[in-house]
């Protein structure tokens, strides 16, 4: 089952990120599914890479994508 949240919100403590959206398959609870996340952010720039992951942020705008 996949799930589907749009919401504004503030992140847990010590997080900036406000998130707009947030898609997600339904083993994510597991770490067997994906994620795809999209969020305001306090950077301007900012990319990074990694192992199943990328982030990237331009002029604000965050996304992230995560695969388990």
């Amino acid at each position: 089952m996949m799930r589907m949240m749009f919401w504004i919100g503030a992140r847990p403590t010590g997080d900036s990120r406000v998130t707009l959206f947030r898609f997600e398959s339904g083993q994510w609870e597991r770490r067997e599914g994906w994620k795809i996340s999209i969020s305001l952010h306090p950077r301007l720039f900012y990319w990074q890479r990694q192992y199943k992951q990328l982030r990237a942020t331009l002029f604000g705008l965050n996304i992230h994508w995560r695969a388990a």
